[in-house]
């Protein structure tokens, strides 16, 4: 039995495209942690999760990369409130030089 393998190239644009896709993934993954860990409850949105899919109706509109939310008070009826944010992740990452920012 006799297996051969071929390998393909991407192009070195898309293979930098698709680096820089991980990059931000592993920036969003970065600060979903952070805020798990800071007692939010995460949920992903941005324009690569499942639910950009069922909300998207005509243009490109915005959406967060994440929604967040944690208890924060009782009603007066004792029902929970929420402190409810939507979080929009960017990271940029500089060629030349070491340093790199989230915001």
């Amino acid at each position: 039995m006799e297996c051969r393998v071929r390998a393909r190239f991407l192009p070195l644009e898309t293979t930098a495209l698709d680096i820089n896709a991980l990059k931000g993934r592993i920036g969003e993954a970065f600060v979903e942690s952070i805020l798990r860990q800071s007692g939010f409850k995460v949920s992903r949105l941005g324009r690569e999760s499942q639910v950009q899919q069922l909300l998207k109706n005509g243009g490109s509109e915005f959406l967060p990369d994440f929604l967040i939310w944690k208890p924060a008070d009782q009603s007066r009826d004792g029902l929970p409130l929420h402190r409810l944010l939507s979080v929009e992740v960017k990271i940029s990452f500089q060629r030349r030089g070491v340093s790199s920012s989230f915001w």
